[in-house]
């Protein structure tokens, strides 16, 4: 059930991975690509159950084994995942440096509040 799980999450990465793929660059692209078959490949695999170590009448792929497709979908799981948190702490930055600058935008005017009641105060008391 867990590896069900995995590549029912394997394919849906997939999906989310082709919504993605317009923002990344070239290389980015080429890698996201082979990425992209190897998870489509995983889970293809994860929810047939055909693997060469369990199902003898399967066309075999000794270089391929249900632990390795295993292990494929984990890491781009993983590399997705770290992307995902990766744009996340971006924009939190952004949205960080964004709200630092208006603070100090706010303090500036606070400043010259009280600069100008101060010299309001001064001219009332002077005439």
């Amino acid at each position: 059930a867990a590896f069900e799980t995995l590549g029912y999450y394997a394919a849906a990465g997939v999906e989310s991975a082709d919504a993605q793929i317009q923002t990344v660059g070239r290389e980015e692209l080429v890698a996201h690509g082979r990425l992209h078959v190897d998870v489509a490949d995983a889970a293809g695999a994860l929810r047939s159950g055909e693997f060469p170590d369990e199902n003898e009448d399967a066309p075999t792929n000794p270089l391929v084994t249900k632990l390795q497709l295993q292990l494929r979908a984990v890491g781009v799981l993983v590399g997705a995942q770290r992307a995902k948190h990766g744009r996340r702490l971006a924009a939190l930055r952004e949205r960080y440096v964004e709200v630092c600058l208006s603070l100090r935008e706010q303090d500036r005017l606070l400043a010259f509040s009280e600069a100008a009641e101060k010299i309001r105060r001064e001219r009332e008391a002077a005439a």
